[in-house]
């Protein structure tokens, strides 16, 4: 067992977010130069970028490490509703990280994953806003601000041969925070692109329930309706100001833990076409996140928590010195430390001043690394976090599900390994659909299902069991 980051002090850190700083407390969480992914894509792996902490935000830019605790935010793209073939981007999808256009070849070119702010769309400083509680048009330089870089392939649209004046979905960027985030604000540069005489753009609509959406500053492309974030100029193109749309958006709500956008592009039927076979359009853009800085409160005194391996179970223990209007313990897993699920709770001692110890039995870890981390939830229904602790358990061999993705059929062998049981799961971990005496070989049809990652959970003759996500198409 090791902590990921040791615990500083006796006490949890809050994971909500206030949505005003005294006046001489102005610094933000932002994203800044080596707080991302380095190399370039094109990529569709998850992309996790660890905030900086600017101490003199909104008028200086001077980056520290925030490690109380880190806190990251991570993107990816699901969903995806089109299929690119691999002479056209690698990836074989058209959302994608690191990826660029290219006016001289069919096949997208690479761009680095994460980058200056100032890197793409001619943006200016006056265009974003760092965090609510700072004045408009302050508190970001697009110099020292970093991004993650995205593309929206047109191609898609180019290959099916789509009208140009139409609205397509293309799939989802999702947005998930290591620690929930209350009011968090999201900036876009530069969304808008031309190919030839015709202009196309972006458009994002929030499906995250609970969060209100406004413009906190931005260009004057720039406009929040409703859930929907659009470039409204009647011609995009790719230089903000001029055609492009650019700025910061609040993302108002407490205890944010994920965001949850569809993207769709949209063309505005100046050409007849999207591209030409020899060229790769899209809209290439950066995407940044930055939000106010955690405050300190005191519901728990804890003298330790430790997890240990025990006949093939995990054994949690706590012990707490002090508790403070507490009511119980939600004890969440995950094995890649960006997907938790609860998987049990324990009663809480509410008011006390005495040590108490707490133990709870996780029966069935997964191979190779599992994390745990405790949601300390009190009488008024806040809540707080404690640190993540990890173990490992030696991993089996592994299972095999083909293909992924899917559009509907699954095969599952256990590569020599008798199998005895399958249960196929949403990704929140609610079983859908179990088979008992499963034989290696066998498929399980998926079609019925919508679109979406599920859990595929296959048990082996030894009692192991083992989880694959699997994307049905």
């Amino acid at each position: 067992m090791k902590p990921l980051y040791a615990a500083k002090g006796i006490y949890l850190l809050i994971v909500a977010m206030v949505s005003t700083l005294a006046a001489n407390a102005q610094t933000a969480l932002e994203f800044a130069s080596g707080g991302g992914p380095t190399g370039p894509g094109p990529s569709n792996a998850l992309q996790m970028v660890t905030f900086k902490n600017n101490t003199n935000n909104p008028t200086g830019n001077t980056f520290t490490a925030y490690s109380t605790p880190p806190i990251t935010t991570t993107f990816s793209f699901t969903n995806q509703q089109y299929t690119l073939p691999t002479w056209q981007i690698s990836t074989g999808l058209p959302m994608a990280f690191g990826a660029a256009i290219n006016n001289s070849g069919a096949k997208a070119l690479n761009a680095s994953l994460y980058v200056q702010m100032s890197s793409l769309g001619s943006p200016s400083n006056g265009n974003f806003t760092s965090v609510e509680t700072v004045s408009a048009g302050t508190g970001i330089s697009t110099p020292n601000n970093y991004a993650t870089e995205f593309m929206v392939s047109a191609m898609p649209m180019y290959n099916n041969s789509l009208p140009t004046n139409g609205r397509y979905y293309l799939g989802d960027m999702n947005i998930v925070f290591s620690t929930p985030l209350t009011d968090p604000v999201i900036h876009l540069v530069g969304i808008g692109a031309t190919y030839s005489t015709l202009g196309f753009t972006s458009e994002f609509d929030l499906s995250t329930p609970g969060v209100v959406l406004s413009e906190l500053s931005g260009s004057g492309e720039l406009a929040v309706a409703g859930n929907k974030i659009l470039n409204t100029t009647s011609h995009p193109n790719a230089t903000t100001g001029a055609g492009a749309a650019s700025g910061s958006i609040l993302a108002k709500g407490t205890n944010i833990s994920s965001l949850t956008f569809k993207v769709y592009l949209q063309g505005d039927g100046g050409a007849t076409t999207w591209a030409t076979s020899t060229s790769h359009s899209g809209d290439q853009m950066l995407i940044a996140v930055s939000t106010n800085v955690p405050v300190i409160v005191l519901p728990v005194n804890f003298k330790t928590f430790t997890a240990s391996a025990q006949s093939g179970t995990t054994l949690l223990q706590w012990t707490t010195a002090s508790e403070n209007n507490t009511s119980f313990f939600d004890i969440q897993h995950s094995t890649d430390e960006l997907n938790w699920q609860s998987i049990g709770a324990v009663h809480a001692a509410g008011n006390t001043s005495t040590t108490r110890k707490y133990t709870f039995v996780h029966p069935s870890p997964a191979p190779g690394n599992n994390y745990y981390r405790l949601r300390i939830v009190d009488l008024d229904n806040r809540a707080s976090w404690s640190v993540i602790l990890e173990q490992s358990f030696t991993r089996s061999t592994p299972i095999m599900v083909y293909p992924n993705p899917t559009k509907g059929s699954i095969t599952i062998t256990g590569n020599g390994t008798p199998l005895t049981a399958v249960t196929v799961m949403s990704l929140d971990g609610r079983p859908m659909q179990q088979f008992e005496n499963f034989v290696s070989g066998n498929s399980i049809q998926l079609s019925q299902y919508p679109t979406g990652i599920y859990l595929i959970s296959v048990k082996d003759n030894t009692g192991k069991t083992q989880v694959v996500k699997v994307f049905r198409e």
